[in-house]
């Protein structure tokens, strides 16, 4: 992680994928490129991001024989707070996940109930209940670059989705910020991952939700499904009170090495893939007998 912005690479990490005008009208890093739109852009009084930190223009850079062009994009003004560096994902997978699972939390009326996957006395798989949303709170559902939160040591990190209490100002126990980090191949960062921990001892509850194609073919590994009005959200890995929890258990109360932070990652990658390679020979061979009846 890094607070600051050395070259081109680093500065086309940072997700600022839209910039808002005077008149919020927003724009993208593409619309730089349509002279119609960098004119209204530049008739602005100002340019800022979610975050309402200022922003300035920086059209497509030219070739040469040592460099490649660099796309056009927004950058953070002098001063402001950087983020930190952060591949932008360009997997459709993850963004297509991020975008479904927080169209389905902000479903207007839905409240949310989290449940872990755990294991009874004789190993088989239950549902324990994790947290439920109070009947007086009303949560507002964000997903990145919105979602950028400040740590104490100046680094910011972006999780995927974040849900907040929009009746208090206060986090307890009962209404704690939801986060959730949609994995498809790539593990929060190690300074990302303790960042989250560190969050999770603040009444924050940190969901790892796994995804592999699309959300249909997901139920094993992760699951979010409407009742009525009560969207239940099933996932084994979270991050509670500071400690590492999969399939109800709590795992290590801290990170005191790589190791740990390695074992959690291998820990859940691996219940994941066995949730999906499940999952899909069970679909096989229901596909199969309906193929039989037919």
């Amino acid at each position: 992680m890094n607070n600051g912005v050395s070259n081109d690479a680093d500065i086309l990490g940072l997700k600022t994928k839209r910039a808002w005008t005077d008149k919020r009208e927003p724009f993208s890093p593409n619309d730089i490129n349509d002279s119609e739109k960098l004119l209204r852009m530049r008739a602005s009084s100002g340019l800022w991001d979610d975050d309402l930190n200022e922003l300035i223009i920086v059209p497509q850079g030219q070739s040469n024989s040592t460099r490649k062009p660099a796309r056009a994009h927004f950058k953070l003004k002098s001063g402001e707070p950087r983020t930190p560096i952060h591949r932008d994902s360009a997997d459709p997978t993850h963004n297509d996940a991020v975008d479904e699972l927080q169209r389905r939390l902000a479903t207007e009326g839905a409240s949310l109930h989290i449940v872990s996957k755990a294991r009874d006395a004789n190993r088989k798989h239950i549902r324990k209940r994790l947290w439920t949303q109070h009947s007086l709170s009303d949560y507002t559902w964000h997903k990145e670059p919105s979602t950028r939160l400040l740590m104490e040591c100046g680094d910011f990190i972006q999780p995927d989705i974040v849900g907040v209490d929009t009746k208090r100002m206060n986090r307890t126990t009962h209404n704690p910020t939801i986060i959730i980090e949609v994995v498809h191949h790539h593990w929060p960062e190690k300074a990302t991952f303790s960042h989250l921990k560190t969050l999770s001892k603040l009444n924050h509850i940190v969901v790892f939700y796994f995804v592999k194609k699309g959300l249909k073919e997901n139920s094993f590994a992760n699951a979010l499904k409407l009742n009525g009005n009560i969207n239940t959200l099933t996932a084994a890995s979270f991050l509670v009170g500071g400690n590492f929890m999969h399939e109800g258990e709590v795992v290590e109360e801290s990170i005191n090495s790589d190791v740990d932070y390695f074992r959690f990652n291998e820990l859940a990658e691996a219940a994941a893939e066995k949730s999906f390679t499940e999952q899909a020979a069970i679909a096989k061979a229901e596909a199969e007998a309906r193929g039989n009846v037919k």
